[in-house]
């Protein structure tokens, strides 16, 4: 194992020993939604109102038995257990107008999340068969974060084949979390305003070209925020960042739909800057540990193209699949170091199927 001292200086460590584990993990997830919808005499206006509550549940065991040669017998006994629980509840709203152009909608939505995570480690005591709780690093995570939102948008017929939409969404994002032990707080409140954009024209034969731009965000999940550190492999642990912000993305995108004699074809060509990104880097301590942990490093620049198509052969057989081709750009700055990364990513899915009867 190669660590990284003061002064940047390797030094290298040798560690030779005979480890057993055993892991589990275990996942549930509950889902429940209400919905009301009101409809007027004037035709698309209405009014709706919906609801949903969920929960889930992740639980994380670990037990290694780690044998030494340079001491006879187990010279490491420890076990893990780590429950986390996610709770969210979502309100909504929307309300449609209708007038003598196209569409006016507004509508406004609140998200109440609430995460928490229970670590626990015991170690054996080597000369007698009881575990004993690790109060240092044993600990209870709180996490709260509740988003506000309303937004407005409006539909515009310039003719009957020409169409655009655009609005604007603003958000107030307000995050809270502490530990049941220790002095460690966390407190951020922040304000989004998210624009989209879209042109719409129809062409004969019932095809559409479309352009279009949208923001989008992307908050971490549980995983990704969870600070358990999971340690079932002790040289190499990993540990989540309760203080990592949401990922904000701008896309503009040229779209194309059509059909020709039995076949459907939807194409479309795309850029994405995306900023704070999420990703996954590996330090090295002192001590030769691998930490692996996550943090928002950089920007990526993305260009693509996708592609669906289907066509049905002989009215006995159709045929689906879809390309998806990317070239994505890596910028970030990890220990006051800049590293870029290139790379084509590239997707295909194929399927066919005797066509079904109407």
């Amino acid at each position: 194992v190669r660590s990284r001292g003061l002064g940047d200086v390797y030094k290298r460590q040798e560690f030779n020993y005979r480890r057993e584990s055993e892991s589990s993990s275990g996942f549930t997830n509950f889902d429940w939604t209400a919905d009301y919808r009101k409809t007027y005499a004037k035709p698309q206006k209405e009014w709706t109102f919906g609801t949903q509550i969920s929960r889930s549940n992740n639980n994380n065991k670990y037990n290694i038995t780690q044998f030494s040669e340079a001491f006879p017998g187990v010279s490491l006994d420890e076990r893990s257990d780590n429950i986390g629980h996610n709770t969210e509840f979502t309100f909504q709203t929307d309300f449609v107008q209708p007038y003598s152009k196209g569409l006016i909608e507004t509508g406004a939505k609140a998200v109440l999340r609430n995460i928490t995570s229970d670590f626990i480690y015991e170690v054996k005591e080597l000369l007698s068969d009881d575990y004993t709780i690790d109060n240092i690093r044993s600990n209870s995570f709180e996490y709260q974060q509740n988003v506000f939102a309303g937004y407005g948008s409006i539909n515009y017929r310039f003719s009957q084949t020409l169409e655009a939409k655009t609005g604007v969404r603003w958000e107030m994002t307000d995050i809270s979390g502490s530990f049941q032990r220790g002095e460690l707080t966390i407190a951020n409140q922040f304000h989004n305003f998210v624009p989209n954009f879209t042109l719409s024209k129809t062409l004969k034969n019932f095809r559409t070209l479309k352009f279009s731009y949208s923001q989008r965000i992307q908050r971490p999940s549980l995983f990704f925020l969870n600070p358990f550190e999971n340690a079932a492999d002790p040289r190499n642990v990993t540990v989540g960042n309760p203080n990592l912000g949401a990922e904000v993305s701008d896309q503009v995108e040229v779209g194309f739909n059509g059909f020709f004699k039995g076949t459907v074809l939807n194409a479309s060509l795309y850029y994405r800057y995306t900023k704070d990104v999420i990703q996954s880097f590996i330090t090295i301590r002192e001590d030769g540990v691998s930490v692996n942990s996550y943090d928002n490093i950089g920007y990526n620049n993305t260009a693509g193209v996708n592609l669906f198509g289907q066509v049905v052969l002989f009215s006995k057989l159709t045929i689906r699949g879809s390309f998806n081709g990317m070239y994505v750009i890596q910028n970030g700055i990890i220990n006051n170091e800049r590293l870029e990364n290139k790379d084509f990513q590239l997707s295909l899915i194929h399927i066919s199927e005797p066509t079904r009867p109407y």
